[in-house]
């Protein structure tokens, strides 16, 4: 038998959910301004926004004027798709500003000049961040054929603030000025030492330099003679057993090193305003002793004895520790004030620790960053961690010049 009152209760809260479907189905986000929306696709890869402007007659054309063209994880399974999607969106654009503009390509296209047109669409378009990535998907070797040419349509760009090249070539016009780029990163690009030294002369904003893995078989020499650059990081990965690395930047505040110290020679000249130095050499070859090495690294080290701020990690620890058994190098300058250490505390390194508390007569604040043996168990690193520190507080004690008013541990 049926009960009215179930059947009326059921036909009301369907009601109530029809009239609830009704408000969650309003497009809200349809309705909001146009710069706002584009503010939001501008942080979507250019496929995806293409696709979004596709399910609404009011976003229809919206993707055509998205300040920000990305396509650096573009999912596109062929070479020509790709081509004709990096052409579309540059090609619709109109008067509108390109504020931005990321794109991986293979080095392979750059043959047919497609990279060259994109570069200068872009350009005309007052373009302010250019990211181009042209690391080949298979393995390369040495052949400079296949670096991507920049054309010289870029130098001329006014607008342009930070730009990074990867696995390029660099091709300088006889006159051009980059008067407002700031931050620079290169990786794997080739260039001698005059046209990197014309570069930065030329741009006389540039803050901010990274250079990665570049001139792997050749000197790398960077001259900031007439530049303000202010930061300037070198990371290396292979070795380069017969090359030199060299650094001339009197403006220089910041500069770090990472990856592998196994160039031939190291040498710096003209930095006079250098505050802080980093060598974050990596932890894997860290493991790789070489007497050589620490001895170069060792004469190296000493040119920056004038800083406020240094930071060394283990593989410096242990350089340290050598030259303090050897008692071999100058005593440091009463300049350094803060030192930061990455270290394994073992037995190795305790004699580097003394030869910071020793030489660095003007320490005032010291900190350790503690990490773990990949040889040695937890447990047994915590215990030998317990040791040492007391073994080294007591060293602390006895070697320090009284001025150390700070002293951190961290487990990293």
């Amino acid at each position: 038998m049926e009960r009215p009152w179930k059947r009326q209760n059921l036909s009301l809260n369907l009601d109530e959910f029809e009239r609830h479907t009704e408000k969650i189905t309003v497009d809200r986000i349809s309705k909001l301004p146009d710069a706002l929306l584009l503010q939001i696709l501008s942080f979507l890869q250019m496929q995806d926004v293409m696709r979004v402007c596709c399910v609404s007659t009011r976003w229809k054309h919206l993707w055509k004027s998205v300040p920000s063209i990305d396509f650096t994880e573009a999912k596109i399974r062929t070479t020509g798709e790709f081509i004709r999607a990096v052409n579309k969106a540059l090609s619709n654009r109109g008067g509108l500003q390109i504020r931005e503009f990321r794109a991986c390509v293979d080095s392979d296209l750059c043959q047919i000049n497609n990279v060259d047109y994109w570069i200068t669409v872009v350009v005309s378009h007052n373009v302010e961040v250019l990211y181009l990535d042209c690391i080949p998907n298979r393995p390369f070797g040495k052949n400079k054929d296949k670096l991507c040419l920049i054309p010289q349509s870029m130098y001329q760009c006014q607008y342009l603030h930070t730009l990074t090249l990867k696995f390029c070539q660099m091709d300088l016009p006889s006159i051009f000025c980059l008067a407002t780029l700031r931050k620079l990163h290169l990786e794997l690009v080739e260039f001698t030492d005059e046209d990197l030294e014309v570069l930065l002369s030329n741009c006389p904003a540039l803050k901010y330099l990274t250079l990665k893995n570049c001139n792997k078989d050749t000197h790398l020499r960077v001259f900031a003679k007439n530049s303000h650059l202010e930061n300037l990081n070198i990371h290396e990965d292979d070795w380069n057993l017969e090359t030199d690395l060299l650094v001339s930047a009197p403006n220089l505040l910041t500069l770090n090193f990472s990856g592998m110290p196994k160039r031939e020679r190291f040498f710096v000249e003209n930095l006079k305003s250098l505050v802080s130095v980093n060598f974050d050499f990596s932890s894997t070859y860290c493991h790789v002793w070489d007497p050589e090495d620490h001895f170069l690294f060792g004469q190296f080290i000493e040119n920056f004895c004038h800083v406020k701020s240094l930071k060394l990690s283990n593989w410096c620890t242990q350089d340290l520790s050598v030259r303090a058994i050897l008692n071999n190098g100058t005593s440091v300058s009463n300049t350094i004030n803060e030192v930061t250490l990455v270290t394994r505390f073992n037995k190795c390194e305790l004699a580097g620790l003394v030869y910071v508390l020793k030489n660095f007569i003007n320490l005032g604040v010291l900190i350790l960053n503690v990490v773990k043996d990949v040889e040695t168990e937890m447990k047994g690193f915590m215990k030998q961690l317990i040791g040492n520190q007391m073994n080294f507080l007591s060293l602390v004690c006895s070697n320090s010049s009284g001025l150390l008013r700070y002293m951190a541990f961290w487990a990293v």
